[in-house]
Parts: structure tokens; C-alpha cells; sequence
């Protein structure tokens, strides 16, 4: 997961628009908009539009909220291929899966 993806789940534990977020994290609108949309890929945030304006939040998911709950204890923890791990033990696979599917082996 890349910083900029963590700084922003951080700030994402009520509803935020991109605005509010580039203002609160002092990043540009474009580095913004490319870490919204790779959590939202990723499943981790959702996003609604409430009078013309896109507010984006965490998913409704337990993987969300261990997500963020792991960010508050340690920022650093997911940084890297550890966060493929997590995204892939969200279904029940044995260790070789997991390996193959993160292409991490030791």
C-alpha cells in the first residue's frame, strides 16, 4: 500500500470529498484522485455523490475496519507487498495459494 493510500484511510473514518482531503493532507488533487482510486479498486473505501459532490468512506467491510484499525496501531505496517497478503486472506486459501497469489515466499 502506498503512503498516500494510508494517509488518506486515516483521515477516512467519517464521509470526505477529494477537496477536503487535498486540504487536510496538503497533497495535489491528481495524487489524490490516483490513491481514491486504487483503494476503491481495492475495495477498502466506497464512494457516494451527495449534492453533486463525490464523499468518499470507508467500505462497509470487516476488512476495512482492520485495515484502519492496523493503520492506527502502526502507519507503516502495510507499506509494500505485506498489504497483498491482507487483500488476499480476505477468502480462505492455503499457504501455497497465498504465496502464489502475493508472489511473497519467505
Amino acid at each position: 500500500m502506498k503512503k498516500s493510500e494510508i494517509k488518506i484511510l486515516l483521515k477516512l473514518e467519517e464521509e470526505k470529498s477529494q477537496e477536503a482531503l487535498k486540504k487536510e493532507l496538503n497533497l495535489s488533487q491528481s495524487y489524490i484522485s490516483r490513491a481514491l482510486n486504487s483503494l476503491l479498486k481495492k475495495g477498502i473505501i466506497e464512494v457516494k455523490t451527495k449534492q453533486k459532490k463525490k464523499l468518499y468512506s470507508l467500505s462497509k467491510n470487516p476488512f476495512s475496519a482492520l485495515i484502519l484499525k492496523i493503520l492506527k496501531k502502526n502507519p507503516k505496517i502495510l507499506e509494500g507487498k505485506k498489504e497483498s497478503l491482507l487483500s488476499a486472506l480476505w477468502k480462505p486459501k492455503s499457504l501455497v495459494e497465498l504465496q502464489i497469489e502475493t508472489n511473497i515466499y519467505n
